[in-house]
């Protein structure tokens, strides 16, 4: 039986608080371990709290129609949004309702997901949700083992951002100063790096933006 008080914390893959030079987005996003992830300096992470779903809330999540079941499983899994607008400015449900076992719970009113949607987008709640269920489909019952998948349109939409940022990369190396002497520009010596492209081209989030390193679709659901 899940804990409730077992509480999964992730950032979006999309964070903009995120260093892509020192965090491996690839290996996060299969496991959604949060020690993987660095920060820029000076900018805070916007952390999810993602607690099990309980049976019946899964069992209706699963029979839902379209994305209707992302829709319910965030309304029921998150708990709190931190660093929501800004270090220490969180967000959180708005209102407390009777759940059907019994239990009393602060759930997502329409109003908040408008706002989570306006800050974040929709492939925010998409990719948030989606978490909570792979957590709840796999169990923990394989040596604790969970690997997650982005849905498609996030992983489509972080290949795309990927590629931007590498452009952004080459457009900023073309624009720097040509008055350098050419060996200012070339490092000599032991381990000097000799190939213009490793100086002209930003790297992409590792694991992001190639065939190889990208992660197997997600499963369909029956």
């Amino acid at each position: 039986m899940h804990d409730p008080n077992d509480i999964l914390v992730a950032v979006s893959v999309y964070d903009p608080a995120i260093d892509w030079a020192k965090t491996d987005l690839g290996r996060y996003q299969e496991t959604r371990d949060l020690r993987l992830v660095h920060a820029i300096p000076g900018m805070a992470l916007r952390e999810v709290s993602i607690r099990p779903l309980r049976f019946h809330e899964m069992a209706a999540i699963a029979s839902a129609p379209g994305e209707a079941g992302v829709v319910m499983a965030f309304r029921q899994a998150v708990t709190q949004i931190r660093n929501a607008q800004g270090a220490d400015r969180h967000l959180a449900p708005s209102v407390l309702r009777r759940q059907a076992d019994g239990t009393d719970a602060r759930t997502w009113e329409d109003d908040d997901l408008q706002l989570v949607m306006e800050l974040f987008g929709w492939k925010f709640l998409l990719e948030m949700a989606d978490v909570a269920i792979t957590r709840a489909r796999e169990g923990k019952a394989w040596s604790g083992t969970v690997t997650y998948t982005l849905p498609p349109l996030c992983k489509h939409a972080l290949t795309m951002h990927a590629g931007r940022l590498a452009e952004l990369g080459r457009e900023t190396a073309t624009q720097a100063p040509t008055g350098a002497s050419a060996s200012s520009r070339t490092p000599s010596g032991p381990g000097s790096a000799t190939s213009s492209a490793a100086a002209t081209d930003a790297p992409a989030p590792a694991g992001i933006g190639s065939e190889a390193g990208s992660p197997p679709p997600p499963p369909h659901s029956s």
